[in-house]
This record gives structure tokens, sequence and C-alpha cells, in this order.
């Protein structure tokens, strides 16, 4: 019994998975959409095509999350009974005070306008491993014959909490060279990633 990947959907910088198998053109990144402090060192970052400028927090990342889901389910609508496994490092966190950190992980409204909503989900977050474990969750599922198909969905908004670490750590530039051995750093942005994934006794994936 193998696992495949039967549809994704994207909510990115660079658009969705059509925008990006028809070869459209390439977004540069924009400014950061609060004021700058002198320590700044990467004033750019990535904002995900179709998401409103004005939308934070809960309300950004559960734009980006439907937006991910309508793609890879094709327009169809996806049943509640099926599991669907939710990755996020920061969740819908603008900040990290108590309170803000507290409801950042709030599925049922993260996932408010989906069939999920009202499920309570857990969200699996381990820093930027935390998609990985959400796969491997779905995997024993699948294997475990719970389900014929699971989701895995990968959501993070662009916030200047997560921002600011990333400066204290110097993991950002405004210029960076990608997998290349001399890159000072990367550009943040935000993305969504669903997969749905299925059963398959001929699969290779």
């Amino acid at each position: 019994m193998n696992i495949a990947i039967a549809s994704i959907g994207l909510a990115t910088a660079q658009g969705s998975v059509f925008d990006i198998t028809h070869e459209a053109a390439l977004r540069t990144p924009a400014q950061l959409p609060w004021l700058n402090d002198r320590r700044t060192t990467c004033h750019r970052s990535y904002r995900a095509v179709g998401v409103g400028p004005s939308l934070n927090g809960g309300e950004r990342w559960s734009a980006l999350a439907r937006q991910a889901l309508g793609e890879c389910f094709g327009g169809d609508t996806p049943s509640a009974r099926t599991p669907v496994l939710v990755a996020s490092c920061n969740g819908a966190a603008v900040r990290f005070d108590p309170d803000n950190w507290r409801h950042a992980f709030d599925s049922k409204m993260l996932l408010e306008g989906t069939p999920w909503a009202k499920n309570g989900l857990p969200i699996f977050s381990a820093s930027c491993s935390s998609g990985l474990h959400a796969l491997y969750m779905a995997k024993l599922l699948l294997l475990a014959g719970c389900s014929d198909d699971a989701v895995v969905l990968a959501v993070d908004i662009l916030s200047q909490a997560s921002h600011d670490n990333f400066e204290v750590l110097r993991l950002l530039t405004g210029t960076p060279t990608p997998w290349q051995a001399e890159s000072r750093g990367f550009i943040p942005g935000e993305a969504a990633v669903a997969l749905r994934l299925v059963r398959a006794r001929n699969a290779t994936g």
C-alpha cells in the first residue's frame, strides 16, 4: 500500500498551482506592510496573491487556507469526515504576547468557512518541521485504514513578530542568492499549501 498525492492547492506570492504551471510572470517582493525601525536589514516581503492587504491575523490565515483548499478540491465541496491535518509555525499570531499567542491556534476560528470549522482540530506546530509532522500523521492515518483520503494543510502568514524573530537570528537579507553557498539569508513571505493524499495500491508517490 502506497500514499499518492491526488491534488494540490496553493496560495503563494507567485499565485496558485495553475499560475505556476502556466508560467505566469514571477512577482517581485514588495515593501514590508509595517514601519521599519533602524535595526531592520530586510525591508521587503512576499505576500500571497489574491488576499486583501487589510486582512491580518486570523482573518488572513483563514483567507490563505480557503484559497489553497479551494484549488485543492477544484471547486468540489470536501466532506467534513475527511481528516485534515493542519500545520502552522506561528498560527495567526501577529504578536507574541501571551493573549495573542494563546488564541493563535484556534482552529474553529482559523478554519471558518470550511467544512472543518466546528471540529476543533489540533494544529501541528513544530517550527520549520510543522508540515513534516502533519504529513507523517496523515500517512499513519491512511496506512491504518482510518480513511481513504486525508488533507494536509500548512499555512503561515507574514507577520512583524515572525519577521523580527528572523531578523534577530540574522537570517534575512534584501538580496538573497537561493541555493548558493554564499547566500546570506532570505526574504520573508507567507503561503498556504493543501495536499490531498489518498491510499493507492499501485501508486509510486
